[in-house]
């Protein structure tokens, strides 16, 4: 019976985690080198990963990140680089996958790579999405790639003011051990588990691929029903055994 119980237990237990996307409104916020009070919560978001490819969707990889690039380099993170549009062949079995995005550009990922970036994170795959807003045009854009990849997330028309009360929510995974994340010039974020805020607006964030299915479904009430079914009837057979066993002996 005991055998039975722990297969039922592993079972109902043993899923994968749901897919998260974590997304940055302010391209200088990951620059390490001027802000290294950042890299606590960049370091959760890698969550020890070692490997990590960063997608520019055509881009040049902008040197405000090459600090956190080393930092991770030297912690034992390889980081491959992918500057095309269409990055279907660059995703498996990555640890974490970077889209990082100019403040002044479009996003250029084609279709296929918007739908395999998608299908990544519905497969339990970990994305850090770093974009900053500067006109109507790659606004649009940046939050088609969001909706397009599964996100419910959005940038905001407008951009947060750099100064003001900073709050970072520590009970999340990504705020951890995180006493300041400075943004400056930032894009608020909506539609997002907040982990940065300020001013009452959020500028970090993070949420599941919401228009992708998981990996595999969290146990419903059915579920737990079931398993409570099982337990019982598993439970009520131990105690007939026993009293039949007591009632052979007598």
């Amino acid at each position: 019976m005991k055998r039975v119980l722990f297969i039922l237990l592993v079972m109902l237990f043993t899923v994968p985690a749901y897919a998260e996307l974590v997304v940055i409104g302010d391209v200088d916020a990951p620059n390490t080198a001027s802000r290294p009070q950042n890299y606590d919560l960049l370091e959760n978001v890698r969550n020890g990963g070692t490997d990590v490819v960063w997608l520019t969707g055509g881009y040049a990889v902008n040197s405000r990140y090459i600090d956190l690039r080393s930092r991770w380099t030297t912690a034992g993170a390889v980081i491959t680089d992918d500057l095309t549009t269409n990055v279907d062949t660059s995703l498996t079995g990555r640890d974490l996958v970077v889209v990082s995005q100019l403040w002044s550009n479009i996003s250029q990922f084609d279709t296929a790579a918007i739908s395999a970036i998608g299908n990544y994170l519905a497969g339990g795959g970990e994305v850090l999405y770093i974009a900053q807003v500067s006109s109507l045009i790659n606004l649009a854009s940046y939050n088609e790639f969001l909706s397009g990849i599964g996100s419910s997330m959005q940038f905001l028309e407008d951009s947060g003011n750099s100064s003001g009360t900073e709050v970072i929510d520590t009970s999340t995974p990504y705020g951890q051990g995180v006493t300041e994340f400075e943004l400056n010039g930032w894009t608020a974020i909506s539609g997002g588990i907040a982990v940065v805020t300020l001013n009452g607006e959020i500028g970090v964030a993070f949420g599941t691929g919401a228009g992708f299915a998981p990996a595999a479904p969290v146990p419903t009430m059915s579920a737990y029903a079931l398993f409570l079914t099982i337990l019982g009837m598993l439970l009520v057979g131990g105690i007939t055994l026993v009293r039949s066993k007591r009632s052979h002996s007598l």
